[in-house]
């Protein structure tokens, strides 16, 4: 996905757009390239590996460069007309999307929710005209409403 810029934010400092920030490390790792090394172990292709995450053949070559600094290996190579994992990268292939499936999983677990059971209070702040005519219905009027107590 390509970086989302704003001129004007570019000019004045252009370090501090959010779609521009350093890069997310962990051992000196870039963690933005796992999904693309999952998908370089996947295709084993480079073209049909940067479809996949929506980056250009030119831009996953690349990160394969940074990938095979990184670990010191070339992870993918031409064996005649196909390319094959090293022993390195076959080694990654289940630890990588292990990882990753975990990090999925982390992100879509969200806390329930059950209005019945909670234990928060809520205040709503609203007008007379609001309360009295737009709110006033048989399911409002279940709702314990306490009037707040305005600052003297």
């Amino acid at each position: 996905m390509p970086a989302i810029t704003f001129s004007h934010a570019e000019r004045t400092n252009p370090t501090r757009l959010a779609y521009n920030l350093p890069p997310m490390r962990y051992h000196k790792l870039d963690l933005n390239l796992l999904t693309a090394l999952k998908a370089l172990l996947t295709e084993r292709n480079v073209t049909r590996a940067g479809e996949s995450v929506h980056v250009t053949q030119s831009a996953m070559s690349g990160i394969l460069a940074r990938l095979r600094d990184y670990f010191g290996d070339p992870l993918i190579v031409q064996v005649g007309r196909k390319m094959e994992l090293t022993p390195l990268a076959e080694s990654l292939v289940e630890p990588v999307n292990d990882v990753l499936l975990r990090i999925d999983a982390t992100i879509a677990t969200r806390p329930e929710f059950n209005p019945l059971t909670t234990r928060r209070h809520f205040s709503v702040v609203a007008s007379d005209y609001s309360i009295n005519v737009r709110w006033i219905s048989s399911s409002i009027r279940k709702v314990k409403i306490r009037p707040c107590n305005p600052a003297p």
